[in-house]
């Protein structure tokens, strides 16, 4: 992926690698340098369902994710517009031009929760598989409707109060995310780019039970 600033055209473009595990995981190596700042620490706003260990991860597998990824354009105005450019492994090539960075870190932040070593994140990761790039509100609503669809399918039994008990848990988590991004931060970006998960898990704890209502009955 590379993204090259409307602003900066002739700079030089940030590039990333995304390093998947065959688990869909990304890699991502520590910098040292990164583990002494606070907002990374794990105990630094550690969200009540996280499972990790101090001992085990001293710092926040989403945040580091964050980090590793977005820490170049975080600290910039969330209206900043830049072209991205996406080179998948299949080989497309994709190019989405005048894109919002609080959009742009908006995906970064979706790899960060759903495809780090997060534990809360994790439970989700399949989602991942239903969203496009720069997803509509819409388009994320129809991906965590349908992959709580295809989990009751599975399992006629799951009380259909998980779904809801989990996007609680997950809007814990991006409520902690966006503290840990506004302690550091310094332009808006970042935050803003947060808070697009953070509203959509409040909207969807609403009425998600209605949404998979209806999925369920599109699937008789």
């Amino acid at each position: 992926m590379e993204i090259i600033f409307n602003n900066e055209a002739d700079g030089e473009p940030i590039s990333w690698g995304f390093d998947y595990t065959h688990t869909k995981s990304i890699n991502i190596q520590q910098d040292g340098n990164d583990s002494k700042a606070d907002w990374l620490k794990l105990d630094n706003h550690k969200c009540a369902n996280c499972t990790l260990a101090q001992g085990d991860y001293p710092t926040c597998p989403a945040a580091r994710a964050l980090n590793s990824y977005a820490k170049n354009i975080i600290n910039k105005k969330s209206i900043d517009k830049a072209t991205v450019k996406v080179w998948e492994s299949s080989g497309r090539y994709i190019e989405f031009k005048d894109r919002p960075l609080q959009d742009i870190t908006g995906e970064l932040v979706r790899i960060a929760v759903f495809q780090s070593a997060c534990p809360v994140g994790r439970q989700a990761r399949k989602i991942i598989d239903f969203i496009p790039p720069f997803p509509t509100k819409e388009e994320v609503i129809h991906a965590f409707t349908l992959f709580f669809a295809v989990q009751k399918l599975q399992n006629e039994n799951r009380d259909d109060k998980k779904d809801a008990d989990y996007l609680n848990i997950l809007n814990d988590l991006f409520t902690n995310l966006s503290h840990r991004v506004q302690d550091f931060a310094k332009g808006d970006a970042g935050i803003n780019g947060v808070l697009i998960y953070h509203s959509l898990t409040v909207l969807m704890s609403l009425s998600i039970t209605k949404q998979l209502e209806h999925k369920l009955k599109s699937f008789d």
